[in-house]
């Protein structure tokens, strides 16, 4: 009589079939391997094969069938058991639909969810602090600083009603002497200081010299440097027209006042000298 040799296929069939049978009935439509990795289900008089050492995307227990009979949900069990373990459709599909889902958005895939918001964007900076003499065309600017005049005095100083704006011919005609220079400080469209010298001739040889009017800084942007701006252009614009020197005048009580010019190279003059005015209309 021929003598067969066994193999290890034999071998894990018959390990198999030790496993797989019989079943263990757990209650009404379900049944249990011996060592508790399958479980076959009755759904809709159908059965399905449950397995608990393999897993699903989502971590669920691997759901093979619909099976027409129980003997066919045992042919699944010792095929599982042997064979390779089953693949889904379900990643390639969600990689797929994120590759799609990035191309619509340009390219970029969107923030995740436990992504830090994004940093709120920077303020844009400030505009740049220009210095300017004012032009013959430049009537609407000295206009402003006429309306804009209580602006430019200290907090607390009681001024005289200031008398009305130039129009607009003697404004022309006042900004078009070339020894008349009205400095105005702008950052963007707001006027923030302005300063108004005069050339001073002698009626002998000494040389001429700038009678400094007014330096006057708007009330919130003082101690920010823009009155030191302002006289270091009129200092540059007295050298060109040959000044040897600058006179300001400021009123004998104006302690601050004093103090920045002071503190921008200036010396109190030793002349004392009083005002006197003089009405001219009658």
């Amino acid at each position: 009589m021929p003598h067969r040799t066994s193999t290890p296929e034999d071998a894990a069939g018959s390990q198999a079939t030790a496993e797989e049978l019989p079943l263990k009935r757990e209650r009404a439509g379900r049944y249990l391997t011996r060592d508790g990795r399958f479980a076959v289900e009755q759904n809709s008089g159908r059965w399905m094969l449950l397995d608990t050492e393999q897993t699903d995307e989502l971590g669920l227990p691997l759901v093979r069938g619909p099976f027409g009979s129980l003997d066919d949900a045992r042919d699944a069990i010792r095929a599982a058991r042997t064979g390779p373990t089953p693949t889904s459709p379900l990643e390639g599909r969600a990689a797929t639909t994120a590759k799609a889902d990035e191309k619509r958005a340009g390219g970029r895939a969107g923030p995740k969810a436990y992504d830090e918001p994004p940093a709120p964007p920077s303020p844009p900076p400030p505009p740049p602090l220009v210095v300017r003499r004012l032009e013959p065309g430049d009537g609407p600017t000295l206009r402003r600083l006429a309306e804009e005049a209580g602006e430019f005095e200290a907090a607390g100083a009681r001024s005289a009603a200031s008398p009305p704006p130039l129009d607009s011919v003697n404004a022309r005609r006042f900004l078009a002497r070339p020894d008349v220079h009205l400095l105005v400080a702008s950052e963007g469209n707001e006027l923030v200081g302005f300063a108004l010298a005069y050339e001073l001739l002698r009626r002998r040889g000494d040389p001429m010299e700038l009678r400094v009017e007014e330096v006057a800084v708007r009330r919130s942007r003082r101690r920010q440097g823009i009155g030191r701006r302002l006289l270091e252009e009129l200092w540059a614009i007295g050298r060109d027209r040959g000044a040897a020197g600058a006179i300001v005048t400021t009123r004998a009580g104006d302690l601050d006042g004093i103090a920045f010019l002071r503190a921008t190279g200036g010396r109190p003059d030793r002349e004392e000298t009083a005002s006197v005015r003089f009405s001219l209309t009658g």
